[in-house]
């Protein structure tokens, strides 16, 4: 073989690895943050995270932009009335391990245009809790919300009001129209034992841990248990805040709001240097277990403020903070059967039932094995004696196989060649773990049911009251089989009312809700839809580009008849690689474009896209190219300033490009620009217009 041969066959087997770990981590994505059923772990998840970077940092030519994003929160609960956060409440990006913390040091100070220089950082203990806004009004404590969707959250002003820990009235604050803080509310070690012992003798279910227990108290309809359960809470940053209040350091504003009379965790540490940070995260882990309530790691944040403001956001998560979890606990038991389960996309998916064993005081009976690929990674087999983890204490895994207790005549597991739902035949694609389904939407009711549920999910379009049993139930009895039905439920009016548990004003108030989803933004209908690897970031990025139902439908039916510039087209919006674009390519078959033209017909309005509240700058709504080094501020700031203001960042210099950015050693796309007299900018005149 030549040897140009061989570097083009080594260069096509790295790409077949790149594309099969993007997208095993794309699947685990869609089941974690889309269908809020993880399958395994955050560390695993981190583990297989890592993998592609460091793939694409050895191999460049690899990387492409459309990062997964996560996903905040949960569905306010129907009980409580909602409170819209006006600045979004986060989740955190995750560290493995001290070599993660740096990498994301690193990876700020490229951002920052700062290499080789050490952010000071402020290392807190991360709380195991429910996430809270408190809001103040002139020093008055007006309202309170859980973090909910990370948009909107449930107002549990009235519950939050027994906890002592929280103060009604600030002195300080009397001049300041709104003042938020947000901080944990959790529950002490001993009185989450004292509540598991009073439920175990009324023969309540007990909770599992401090964090749920804390979580189900706060949410209780009656003040006064809120109040017998003894919430405490601590406080850790700030929301809205209209008038300014002096303080340039987190570490200062948590003095600051100490003052004030919120109770804040002193177990905080300034870092100067990685081995500040690694000594600190060893004593806590040391005393963790000391401590009168639950941690579960470390959050590592910039200290200063201001760096923070300009690090922004990145998907769901601040640039300017990242939590170090500790390791998880294990334990050891039994596999009684494998059963596998098929998900809304068609991928079947191997599920170990257990003995039952307790981690971390949680009982599992059950842990997904994923893919066939893992099983055949670990051998694992019906029989089995396994050592388990709850990852963050959270989500169980399989670490290993215990083969000298194996029995000799067990067998290997095999994913099967036909559904279990519908008994089509299944099919495993080149460079994919998945095995899938080829029954489609129309023949397997697993896809059916899955696909309803994430259509009506908390991100998607929401409806209350459709969810869990009541979706379940008009499924069987055929009221609905695809989403467009959902709009016209009103016609089983007469059968709905006549069933168990409905009647007329549960009906009343489901029609009600359905019918307030009939305006849905572009955005959310194509996350609706569950295509696979389009999130909430990727729905926002198509709908973003083109900009109205209309533009997109015609774009996707162009695309699912192989129209080439309709594809480059799809290439050229920032943030999607070739693979999405052929996932969303491969979903739009005719059945799945007839299921969107008739949704849309059932929908009174599908809403265009919504600028920023800044779109008014003068480069809201333009198509703007970067190309080159900038000497002040990286690629991905002044990318994510531009899309700030509106703008419309791409990859590809043409004839619709408003601006041309340069910087040094700017190459092809500066004289592409010139040549189609694409008005071109250095970075000073950038900065000028931004102003």
């Amino acid at each position: 073989m030549k040897k140009k041969d061989k570097k083009k066959e080594y260069v096509k087997e790295i790409q077949n690895k790149y594309l099969k770990l993007k997208k095993e981590i794309t699947i685990h994505n869609k089941l974690y943050y889309g269908e809020n059923n993880p399958k395994i772990s955050d560390i695993e998840y981190d583990k297989l995270w890592q993998k592609l970077k460091d793939l694409e940092l050895e191999f460049p030519f690899l990387k492409t932009k459309d990062s997964p994003t996560k996903k905040v929160g949960y569905k306010p609960n129907q009980s409580f009335s909602k409170i819209k956060h006006i600045l979004p409440m986060l989740s955190l990006e995750n560290a493995l391990n001290l070599d993660e913390v740096k990498k994301y040091v690193e990876k700020v100070s490229r951002y920052l245009n700062t290499k080789n220089q050490f952010i000071e950082l402020i290392a807190e203990p991360k709380i195991d809790g429910l996430s809270i806004s408190l809001k103040y009004e002139y020093g008055n404590f007006a309202s309170g919300a859980t973090r909910g969707d990370g948009q909107i959250g449930e107002d549990v002003t009235l519950n939050l009001k027994t906890i002592k820990d929280i103060p009604k009235n600030i002195e300080q604050l009397k001049n300041i129209k709104t003042f938020e803080i947000r901080g944990e509310i959790y529950m002490k070690k001993k009185d989450f034992l004292n509540l598991n012992e009073i439920r175990k003798k009324s023969n309540d279910s007990l909770f599992a841990n401090t964090r749920n227990a804390a979580a189900g108290s706060l949410r209780q309809l009656d003040r006064n248990v809120v109040e017998e359960r003894k919430l405490n809470f601590f406080a850790y940053t700030y929301g809205e805040i209209t008038k300014e209040i002096n303080f340039k350091k987190q570490s200062e504003f948590l003095n600051l709001i100490k003052v004030f009379g919120f109770p804040t965790n002193d177990l905080y540490q300034i870092c100067k240097n990685f081995n500040d940070v690694e000594l600190f995260y060893e004593k806590i882990e040391k005393i963790r277990n000391n401590l009168n309530y639950d941690i579960d790691g470390i959050v590592y944040k910039i200290n200063d403020i201001s760096i923070q403001n300009r690090l922004g956001l990145v998907g769901r998560a601040p640039r300017w903070a990242v939590a170090r979890k500790f390791p998880a606990e294990k334990a050891e038991t039994k596999i009684i059967n494998i059963k596998v389960q098929v998900g809304r996309t068609g991928i079947l998916t191997p599920v170990a039932e257990l003995e039952p064993v307790y981690i971390g005081g949680v009982k599992v009976s059950r842990v997904s094995l994923h893919n066939q690929d893992e099983i055949d990674r670990k051998d694992i087999r019906i029989g089995d004696t396994i050592k388990l983890q709850r990852a963050g204490d959270v989500i169980p895994q399989v670490i290993s196989v215990d083969k000298s207790k194996r029995n000799e005549k067990s067998k290997k597991f095999v994913i099967p060649n036909v559904c279990p739902c519908c008994k089509s035949k299944t099919d495993r694609k080149e460079n994919e773990v998945a095995v899938k389904c080829t029954g489609g939407w129309s023949i397997c009711e697993d896809q059916q049911i899955g696909s309803l549920e994430y259509f009506v999910s908390r991100n998607a379009f929401n409806i209350e009251g459709l969810g869990g049993r009541n979706l379940k139930k008009f499924w069987k009895e055929g009221f609905i089989k695809y989403p467009y039905d959902i709009f016209y439920l009103d016609k089983y009016k007469n059968n709905i009312i006549n069933k168990e548990g409905f009647g007329e004003k549960s009906y009343s108030n489901l029609i009600k809700a359905i019918n307030l989803k009939k305006k849905v933004s572009l955005e959310k209908f194509i996350y609706s839809l569950g295509i696979p690897q389009v999130g909430q970031r990727t729905s926002n990025l198509l709908s973003k580009h083109f900009k109205n139902f209309k533009s997109w439908f015609e774009s996707i039916k162009s695309l699912s008849k192989n129209i080439n510039n309709v594809y480059e087209s799809y290439l050229n919006i920032d943030g999607i690689g070739p693979d999405v674009v052929e996932d969303i390519k491969n979903f739009f078959d005719k059945e799945k474009i007839e299921i969107v033209n008739k949704l849309n017909d059932a929908l009174n309005n599908v809403e265009s896209y919504k600028y920023s509240t800044k779109s008014n700058s003068k480069i809201s709504e333009k198509i703007i190219v970067f190309t080159g080094t900038l000497k002040n501020m990286s690629r991905s700031e002044a990318k994510s300033k531009a899309e700030e203001l509106g703008a419309k960042v791409t990859n590809s210099v043409s004839n619709n490009t408003d601006y041309v950015i340069a910087g040094t050693d700017s190459g092809s796309k500066e004289k592409k620009a010139r040549d189609l007299k694409v008005k071109v900018l250095n970075e000073s005149e950038w900065k000028k217009l931004i102003v």
